[in-house]
């Protein structure tokens, strides 16, 4: 989702010296440096269709030609696919390539909104707090247990991303080691 448009090809297969203005070396792509491993596309929705195409032949064949090369290359990629909109939607509306949706679905795995699953917040405050603790002036933070159900009854809209930024804006701000509902 990141990518530019007209960068994806040379982002996903690479390019070499000279196929465009800026190309001034050889560059594998990330299908290559994934290669005998896992690529995550994250966004998918938001890939152009054209880009669309050419993934969809990829994950097809295995074959691709980095920009400005003719030799074909193949590589094998677990690709994993991710996404917050319902591609389906998305297929209806002219959006999305039925034929690369059926390749990507092969095995689907639905995550819940964090609303649905309340029993995942303390451990999820747990980690953040862990990994950001270094934004605290104190040396182990913590959140109180009136925190904890507070943020149980929280919403949420922004699922994990937002309970990680209010984790971490909660750490900057922080008066004590243990942070309270306040």
């Amino acid at each position: 989702g990141a990518c530019p448009e007209t960068l994806f090809e040379s982002q996903l297969f690479g390019h070499v010296r000279g196929a465009f203005t800026g190309a001034h070396q050889d560059r594998d792509g990330l299908v290559a440096e994934a290669n005998g491993g896992t690529l995550v596309l994250d966004e998918i929705n938001s890939l152009d269709l054209n880009s669309q195409v050419k993934l969809n032949h990829f994950l097809e064949s295995g074959c691709y030609r980095r920009v400005g090369e003719n030799k074909v290359l193949r590589a094998d990629v677990r690709i994993i696919s991710v996404t917050n909109i319902n591609l389906l939607d998305e297929i209806a509306r002219g959006r999305f390539r039925k034929d690369l949706y059926y390749r990507l679905i092969e095995y689907q795995i639905h995550i819940p909104s964090l609303k649905s699953r309340l029993d995942d917040i303390p451990l999820l405050l747990s980690h953040f707090c862990s990994l950001y603790s270094h934004l605290s002036q104190f040396d182990k933070p913590s959140f109180s247990k009136e925190f904890i159900k507070n943020a149980m009854r929280y919403e949420w809209p922004g699922n994990i991303r937002e309970l990680e930024f209010f984790v971490k804006h909660c750490l900057v701000d922080a008066s004590s080691p243990d942070i309270d509902a306040k």
